[in-house]
């Protein structure tokens, strides 16, 4: 996923907002994970019911290949084609829940759930139909445990205590700063806003010089009541970021907008996997093989907010 920040009329930020992502968050790439090991009791216990741990197929075709994501709430996702749903043979249950959806069968098991427990039939099912058809797939994983005393690195210590190995993944962070740019202000239309972010992102020019534009069949324009603004600071950051750490991110980027008053705006922008199997509140992404989950969140300081999320149907609300 991608994390992106901007600070217009900023030259330089503090150094807590370039390492809130980047700082202490190693994730863990596993290639042919077997699944059945989500479903191991002992990790419940030890990691999915003490922190937050999120985990994602990776490298998979939404609607072509199986893929699986474990959610930062405990719920085990899998997507599965409709023949290897046929072979796993798992029903549902007090804590699984099954959903159909286009060729795809969605499996949600609640890992939290109280009656998810070695001592229940539906546990001992799920669990050995996983282990007898031998699900695997390259998994990314990032555990953020509640006791600030224990080491994230500890979930990487348990699966090589069973033999599993694991790459450590690192964040990505970069940052540029463009000069002399054409800023759209805080009251410019939700669309024409969101439209000048998105050119900006993709490093397209903001400034127009109408003698240079007349071989194209289209330009983008700046919106009317645009202005010079001297500087803007873009901070990005690539790889597997909590959710809890994107809220910290919002909430300095808010501090830092309170005591600068001056400031147009500032934007924060998340582009989410593709091949997520979930969109947003648990629902299926519906989206063929390749989709859209982000948002986007710019605010004043005067608390002034606009809100863009799209959606795997391609509806965007602002």
């Amino acid at each position: 996923m991608d994390v992106v920040a901007v600070f217009p009329d900023t030259l330089q930020i503090w150094p807590k907002v370039k390492e809130c992502l980047s700082h202490d968050s190693d994730y863990y790439l596993f290639s042919d994970f077997q699944i059945y090991h989500f479903i191991d009791y002992g990790f419940i216990e030890a990691f999915v019911k003490k922190g937050e741990l999120t985990a994602l197929s990776v490298d998979k075709m939404l609607d072509v290949e199986n893929c699986c994501c474990l959610t930062p709430s405990g719920i085990l996702v899998l997507s599965l084609q409709r023949n290897h749903f046929l072979k796993l043979g798992i029903e549902q249950g007090p804590a699984v829940k099954i959903k159909n959806i286009d060729n795809r069968n969605l499996i949600f098991i609640n890992l939290k759930e109280e009656c998810f427990n070695p001592k229940k039939k539906n546990f001992q099912r799920v669990y050995n139909r996983l282990k007898a058809t031998n699900l695997k797939m390259d998994i990314i994983l990032l555990w953020e445990p509640e006791d600030i005393k224990v080491c994230p690195s500890s979930v990487a210590s348990y699966f090589h205590g069973k033999g599993i190995n694991c790459h450590e993944c690192n964040i990505n962070y970069g940052e540029k700063r463009n000069y002399e740019v054409m800023l759209p202000k805080f009251n410019t239309s939700n669309v024409e806003m969101f439209e000048w972010l998105g050119i900006h992102l993709l490093g397209g020019p903001e400034i127009n010089d109408d003698d240079n534009t007349q071989e194209y069949l289209s330009t983008y324009q700046c919106p009317e009541d645009s202005e010079i603004i001297g500087q803007v600071l873009t901070l990005q950051w690539a790889g597997l970021v909590s959710s809890k750490r994107i809220l910290k991110l919002l909430n300095i980027m808010r501090e830092y907008v309170s005591i600068r008053p001056g400031i147009p705006w500032v934007a924060l922008h998340i582009h989410g996997f593709d091949d997520a199997p979930l969109s947003w509140n648990l629902q299926p992404h519906k989206f063929t093989t390749r989709g859209d989950n982000n948002y986007t969140i710019i605010f004043n300081s005067s608390k002034n907010v606009k809100v863009c999320k799209t959606f795997t149907t391609l509806k965007k609300i602002c």
